[in-house]
């Protein structure tokens, strides 16, 4: 994994090219003139991206022979996301649902529980990948102190949500109106 400076006019460009945020990073790779630009680096500054060696599912393969923590983490939040009870995203997944069917919207919220179904199963890949296949390469995760630490701190906030989530709940219910 490789961390590049740029410039926010630079961040700015690169989120128009595609989707609006936070879609826009996501389908890079499908073009190369787009990558090579976003990598040039006359365009170095002062804002933080990441970019390089785990933009392909392959590159996860084996991560938690090589990262046992990095694994961990990913695995906490690819869970979250993909909505695994009792993570955090579960209980994002299940207000907005519950919401929906409130309001008499049931056959929205069976659309939203079929494709969080298929979404899961290209989450759960992902796990499947770094702790079940081999690693591609043996070469050690290479990551700042800062990037270690926010990851690590993600990877606790969704932990420590997935134990204790009432704090969450009941500061998303205050707020609503």
């Amino acid at each position: 994994m490789r961390v590049e400076e740029w410039t926010q006019a630079h961040a700015s460009e690169v989120a128009g090219w595609r989707y609006e945020p936070p879609y826009d990073f996501y389908d890079l790779a499908s073009d190369p003139a787009d990558e090579a630009a976003m990598r040039d680096p006359a365009r170095a500054g002062h804002c933080r991206a990441v970019l390089g060696e785990s933009d392909r599912l392959e590159d996860f393969r084996g991560l938690n022979k090589k990262s046992p923590w990095f694994a961990a983490v990913m695995m906490m939040l690819m869970f979250s996301t993909a909505g695994v009870p009792p993570f955090v995203g579960f209980w994002a997944k299940f207000a907005v649902i519950s919401a929906i069917l409130n309001v008499g919207y049931s056959w929205l919220a069976g659309a939203a529980v079929f494709f969080s179904i298929i979404g899961a199963y290209y989450y759960i890949r992902i796990v499947k990948l770094m702790y079940f296949d081999d690693p591609v390469d043996s070469a050690g995760i290479q990551a700042g102190s800062v990037m270690r630490v926010v990851l690590s701190l993600n990877g606790l906030a969704v932990f420590v949500l997935f134990v204790w989530p009432s704090p969450l709940l009941d500061l998303c219910a205050r707020a609503l109106p």
